[in-house]
């Protein structure tokens, strides 16, 4: 067997690979270590290559420039040997490793590990395959003791540490945290711009074009959506509110924990936060309209001149004179130029908005309670049957992907167990181990990823019923909410815009004003 003398003879070349990954091993520190150590040889690095900070479990191979520039480099014949400070600076995969190790023989080319002084290319593959899935299972060991802990720390509502919130300054004696005043108002104006109908992107230009008055560094949209997102606002901690190796992706709320932390004094009640948050779950869900609502010219890409099927468009000719009066008018004018139609905006609006309100009314609120009902009944009998046929289905998947890991690791079992009582190593059993435990890690992917959208489908279903055994409240209020609803909607562009585009494909108008229109929803009684 080769020993590391062997590999680092006098006038041998090679290159150092470092990785920084979250354990904040410093590239430095992992350049120190390898160079003292290749004092006692009569060798040369000649090239570094060097990936930043992200952990090997995170980033796959081939998402790494350096490590993949190297192995292209080393088979390419370049180097004698590589050297590295530990076999998890180059993976945390054990199929990673496998194919490193296979690079390496290939071309010859020895690899050192300083931090044990020993050659990674002489490992058994067998033992490396444990010794890597020991290192996973401490990693992730590692790993559920940290979130153990935070969410322990949040059962008992305890603030988790880190960067103190925007709002909020703490005391470095008391650790006691304070609402600072001036934060707070910048705080409760982005919870009213979202209220608003503004977006991440608008809040955070809003405030940067008033950055005077806010007295605060640069604002993007991620801090926007964190401050909005973030309970802690209400004097509430949380754990599990970001999706695992998702960035800043929230994380539905029926899975986060919540609990009330004596120690922020809150800037708004509970009920405030979540009244924006769930506005929020709507808005990604695709239940709140999109930004081109936020329009005067509510007709805008709805409505259709009769004669020549070409869009009508919003056109302002407003002027303002010397005197500060103002001339002419906001309309629409049919987009075909030889059509001559138009209308004035004002004229439009009225005459659309009223012709489908009375549409509504005579095939809606006409009904009476028990036909609506009826409708809601069947409506929210054919959702929960659905449902449950997709639960039955998913559950199903999951009762397979379970038995074929019963399959998986038997085979594995047979193999390690056939492995064991061979004399000399049978080159077929290490790939066909490879293939089957990399079967098994994707199948424990599969059924995690199912049981979490069985969750999802259990909390709708649950809210369907919710709203299924609420019928007399529904019965008591529904019409009067319809009337209500109606009464106010004219008061308020963007919900006469929404009202609108939910409602109705496609509006056709003639030039003296007749409309008929295509809807996008069925207003007529079932049968």
């Amino acid at each position: 067997m080769k020993t590391i003398r062997d590999v680092l003879e006098k006038g041998k070349k090679g290159a150092f690979y470092a990785r920084v990954s979250s354990d904040r091993q410093t590239i430095d520190a992992q350049r120190h270590h390898v160079y003292e150590f290749i004092k006692n040889y009569e060798c040369e690095i000649v090239k570094e290559y060097v990936d930043p900070g992200e952990s090997a479990f995170k980033k796959k191979l081939i998402k790494r420039p350096q490590i993949m520039a190297l192995l292209r480099d080393v088979e390419q014949g370049k180097y004698d040997f590589v050297i590295t400070y530990a076999d998890d600076r180059l993976a945390r995969s054990e199929i990673e490793h496998v194919q490193i190790r296979v690079i390496m023989k290939e071309a010859k080319t020895d690899v050192i590990l300083t931090s044990t002084g020993e050659l990674y290319t002489e490992r058994d593959i067998i033992t490396q395959l444990i010794r890597e899935g020991g290192t996973r299972y401490e990693v992730e060991r590692i790993s559920a003791r940290t979130k153990d802990a935070y969410g322990q720390r949040t059962d008992y509502g305890q603030w988790m540490g880190g960067p103190v919130p925007f709002g909020y300054v703490q005391d470095e004696n008391t650790k006691n945290f304070f609402i600072l005043e001036d934060e707070k108002e910048i705080v409760l104006k982005i919870y009213q711009l979202y209220q608003n109908g503004e977006g991440f992107a608008d809040i955070a230009k809003i405030l940067n074009e008033q950055k005077a008055k806010t007295n605060t560094i640069h604002w993007k949209k991620e801090r926007v959506k964190h401050i909005l997102t973030n309970p802690i606002y209400a004097g509430y901690v949380t754990f599990g509110r970001l999706k695992p190796g998702s960035g800043n992706s929230i994380e539905d709320l029926s899975k986060w924990k919540m609990a009330k932390c004596e120690e922020i004094p809150p800037i708004m009640t509970k009920e405030e936060w979540l009244a924006t948050f769930q506005m929020f779950e709507k808005k990604r869900n695709k239940e709140l309209p999109p930004k081109q609502l936020k329009t005067e010219y509510v007709l805008r890409d709805l409505i259709y001149c009769k004669s020549c099927d070409a869009p009508l468009l919003p056109k302002n000719q407003e002027t303002r004179g010397k005197n500060g009066k103002k001339y002419g008018i906001k309309k629409y004018m049919c987009s075909n130029k030889l059509c001559k139609v138009w209308f004035s905006t004002d004229e439009l609006h009225a005459l659309v908005f009223n012709s489908v309100i009375k549409e509504v009314t005579d095939k809606v609120i006409s009904k009476s309670q028990t036909e609506l009902m009826y409708e809601m009944e069947q409506t929210l009998e054919k959702d929960i049957k659905q449902i449950k046929k997709e639960m039955q289905r998913l559950k199903k998947q999951v009762d397979d992907c379970l038995v074929w890991i019963k399959d998986a690791e038997r085979e594995i079992d047979e193999l390690y167990n056939q492995k064991k009582k061979l004399v000399e190593v049978d080159p077929k059993i290490d790939p066909l181990l490879d293939v089957i435990l990399d079967y098994r890690l994707h199948l424990l992917h599969e059924i995690r990823e199912t049981e979490e959208v069985i969750a999802k489908k259990e909390a709708e279903m649950k809210h369907i019923e919710d709203v299924d055994s609420n019928q007399s409240m529904l019965q008591k209020n529904v019409l009067q909410a319809f009337r209500i609803e109606f009464t106010n909607l004219q008061k308020d562009i963007k919900r006469v815009r929404q009202f609108l585009v939910y409602l109705i494909d496609k509006i056709i108008i003639d030039q003296n004003g007749k409309t008929e229109y295509i809807l996008k929803i069925n207003l007529e009684c079932k049968e």
